[in-house]
């Protein structure tokens, strides 16, 4: 996991059985909305 100090942050958790990656990232715009993206990796 990862947090910068303006507030973007990313997580990625290992492979699956499949071995795909999962994680998410995220950060607040300068308008105060927090944005999150949710992710697989896989081929």
């Amino acid at each position: 996991a990862l947090e910068t100090s303006n507030g973007i942050h990313f997580v990625a958790i290992g492979g699956d059985e499949h071995g795909n990656i999962h994680g998410n990232f995220g950060w607040v715009t300068i308008e105060g909305e927090a944005v999150d993206i949710t992710y697989v990796a896989d081929e």
